[in-house]
């Protein structure tokens, strides 16, 4: 730098800073851009790798829940039987196909629904109507969420997928609201506060979760409302770590300690209760046992 004679040492001083500073800075700069060329190098090279900063895969899931809130072991385990008080203990319909839930995944829907303060059900991801009718005769309103069918051929479902969308569902039912829409677009803002069980069950990648689980907080009516995630578990004893990394993340962590993974189902519920829970430990031992009666039904 070039300094006029007549400048006092305190002003050369000043100067002398400030360009320290302006090297400083600009060499954090050209660190900053060395690296961000050596990352888009790194994607050019392998594009999945951009993919897993929105969607991390089980690996990376797994290591930041353990990392960032401490659940090493997935959630903690409540046993269904603390969910089983209102008889008879039935579920209906259960088609035992692809796609759709567990018999205790709808037992345990059907056992919230049958609470005395519950009146409205949402859920999201419908595909045949198997929940959305298990719970039905137990509510006054039940909203179900799918995509159209332009959409789901858009994205390149079977004609046989799209044919089955919603089937269950009768048509001139005055109690279950059908609502073709995407989840990840939908304005809920009409449904906020107004829903005492929300069940999600939609796409299942990290950022779908976290957006969905972030519109089904709003969607609760009081602190006695409760969220249900389906396929928390790949099954009733392994943790789906992607889905556990967006549950945690969309939900506020004051309320991590209400989050449970309901024994003997695929389902991970926000349930406003302290209950008794246990470490995850697999193979599980079995405590409870189900008595199953099945009388199969033509469609």
């Amino acid at each position: 730098m070039c300094y006029l004679i007549h400048k006092s040492s305190e002003v050369i001083a000043y100067h002398h800073l400030v360009s320290f500073g302006n090297k400083r800075f600009i060499h954090q700069i050209c660190d900053m851009l060395k690296k961000a060329a050596r990352i888009f190098w790194s994607i050019c090279q392998n594009p999945k790798r951009l993919l897993r900063v929105v969607n991390p895969d089980e690996d990376e899931a797994q290591q930041w829940v353990e990392k960032d809130y401490g659940f090493a072991q997935g959630l903690p385990v409540v046993n269904m039987q603390y969910f089983l008080k209102y008889q008879p203990f039935d579920i209906s319909p259960c088609l035992f196909l692809d796609g759709g839930s567990m018999p205790t995944d709808l037992l345990l829907l059907r056992q919230l629904c049958k609470m005395p303060e519950v009146g409205v059900y949402f859920e999201i991801g419908t595909w045949r109507g198997e929940s959305v009718m298990n719970v039905a005769p137990f509510v006054n309103k039940a909203y179900t969420m799918n995509l159209p069918d332009e959409e789901l051929k858009r994205r390149g479902a079977s004609e046989a997928y799209i044919k089955q969308s919603g089937m269950l569902i009768p048509k001139n039912t005055a109690t279950v609201f059908q609502l073709r829409a995407d989840s990840q677009t939908f304005d809920f803002s009409p449904f906020y506060g107004q829903c005492d069980v929300v069940f999600i069950d939609g796409d299942h990648h990290f950022q779908s979760v976290v957006h969905d689980t972030q519109n089904a907080l709003k969607l609760l009516k009081n602190e006695h409302s409760v969220i249900v995630w389906h396929d928390y578990g790949h099954s009733p004893e392994q943790v789906r770590w992607e889905i556990l990394a967006a549950i945690l993340k969309a939900v506020p962590q004051e309320k991590h300690h209400f989050l449970y993974h309901v024994s003997n189902s695929k389902c991970a519920i926000l349930y406003p209760q302290i209950c008794p829970s246990t470490p995850l430990e697999t193979p599980c031992f079995p405590v409870t046992h189900f008595d199953v009666h099945v009388q199969p039904l033509v469609l």
